[in-house]
């Protein structure tokens, strides 16, 4: 009797303990599961997060060239087609009256058409690349050094003028060397600018280096807190959007230099 008592006591017992595994181990299951879906769902969110950072960013960038693009055509091309129409109204008026246009004052005009069609090509080339399109980064941005007649211009590149980057890299630093050259010409009114581009086995530099009154990093960072900072704001934006790294000193002379790693290429 005792026996089977005994016995009895240990199947209830292994029985329990059977049961209370099962129990621990769905418990288990269902925690597991439920920590899963959890860190998954945050996963999306974050994702989700970088998502609208992203296109916030593009956005805004949008946004800063729009307005930018608006301000050049105001406060560039807006003038000097202001200031050819006064002139040619002028000359109108010394015709009426039986008079000659000397040749000093056709050429000051031809001069004053060659600076609009210099800034329309500006704007233009900021607008829709083309060129980088069709044959690549770097003869683009040789050939527009070349447009550059109203100061002196030198371009060196140490690495392969026939090779190509991702298309994101390629667009945005032209970009990037376009506005900083015309900001350069705007605000720093150098007589001498040379782009040189040099590449090891880490990163690539475009390097900007010219003789007029250059930024520090610092004087830099207080330019983008300003109204005249959009075109600047711009370039930061999309240096970031391909890791890049912009480096501004001042001096005699004073460089902008913009570094991605070399590995960002096709």
């Amino acid at each position: 009797m005792g026996t089977e008592t005994g016995i009895i006591l240990a199947v209830i017992a292994g029985t329990l303990v059977m049961v209370l595994l099962v129990m621990a181990i769905v418990v288990f299951v269902v925690l597991y599961k439920r920590r899963t879906i959890e860190r998954e769902a945050q996963h999306q969110i974050a994702i989700k997060e970088k998502e609208l950072q992203a296109l916030n960013a593009a956005i805004e960038t949008q946004e800063s060239e729009r307005e930018k693009f608006s301000r050049d055509l105001h406060d560039e091309i807006g003038p000097l087609m202001s200031a050819l129409k006064l002139n040619m109204t002028r000359h109108q008026a010394v015709i009426k009256k039986g008079g000659v246009i000397g040749k000093e004052d056709i050429q000051q005009q031809r001069d004053l058409v060659d600076h609009i069609v210099q800034s329309v090509r500006g704007v233009a080339h900021g607008l829709s690349p083309r060129f980088v399109k069709e044959f690549g980064l770097l003869p683009a941005l040789e050939e527009y050094m070349k447009e550059l007649t109203d100061l002196e211009v030198s371009f060196h590149c140490t690495t392969d003028m026939d090779r190509r980057f991702g298309k994101d890299i390629e667009l945005n630093v032209y970009r990037i060397v376009l506005e900083l050259i015309q900001n350069i010409r705007k605000h720093a009114k150098p007589s001498e600018l040379e782009l040189s581009i040099e590449e090891d086995r880490q990163n690539i530099r475009f390097c900007l280096t010219h003789n007029g009154a250059g930024l520090s990093n610092a004087e830099y960072a207080e330019f983008l807190k300003t109204a005249k900072g959009i075109g600047l704001e711009s370039v930061r934006a999309r240096a970031a959007s391909i890791n890049a790294i912009l480096d501004y000193q001042k001096g005699e002379p004073s460089t902008i230099t913009l570094t991605l790693e070399s590995t960002n290429d096709e």
